[in-house]
């Protein structure tokens, strides 16, 4: 199933890329870290989000995009500290976060062929945790996350083959995984040269 799923975003990229595409900026976001019954860095933090990739079957309106990268969900949250016995010292806020591997396969509709584009997109990604404080590797076995990203944005042609932009989505996720159900928004910056 994984040979299927690299090979159905990554194909595509190799064999019709017509625009080379990097993309960095932030995500904002809250775990929502369940441990103990209790709810743990329930507020907004700020993690970061950076991927390559290319634009393929490229239409009038519409076209396909596939990326790899790395992005990290964060959250924050008030932490109770506590002496040997249990007694309660101090509480302070503390920030915490879960780095992930991604891949992703988006649908653009571009809302006109001029050189300044609103547009709109969403499509399917793949999130593999690779680094966090919060990982037990006991017991965190499974560390990937099935979702779906979708937002909307503007590109603006500089000139013929180079394209800027800015891209704003909601990562949606169809399971949750270490004990956390996050809520995390991108915000990117774009950098696309055409290769055709």
């Amino acid at each position: 199933m994984r040979k299927l799923i690299i090979l159905l975003v990554f194909c595509p990229v190799w064999c019709l890329g017509q625009t080379i595409k990097i993309e960095a900026g932030t995500t904002i976001g809250k775990l929502n870290y369940q441990l103990n019954n209790q709810t743990y860095y329930d507020d907004y933090a700020v993690g970061y989000y950076a991927t390559a990739g290319m634009d393929f079957l490229q239409k009038k309106r519409i076209n396909l995009s596939s990326n790899i990268g790395v992005l990290k969900k964060a959250g924050s949250g008030m932490v109770t500290l506590t002496d040997a016995l249990g007694n309660e010292i101090d509480k302070k806020r503390d920030t915490r976060g879960i780095d992930y591997l991604t891949l992703n396969t988006f649908a653009d509709y571009n809302f006109s062929e001029r050189r300044l584009t609103p547009f709109v997109f969403g499509g399917v990604r793949l999130d593999y945790a690779f680094s966090s404080i919060l990982i037990n590797k006991d017991r965190d076995k499974n560390r990937l996350i099935f979702g779906a990203t979708a937002g909307a944005g503007v590109k603006y042609r500089l000139v013929e083959k180079v394209m800027i932009g800015f891209r704003g989505g909601y990562l949606i996720n169809f399971n949750n995984i270490i004990n956390t159900e996050d809520r995390t928004f991108s915000a990117v910056v774009m950098f696309g040269y055409s290769l055709k």
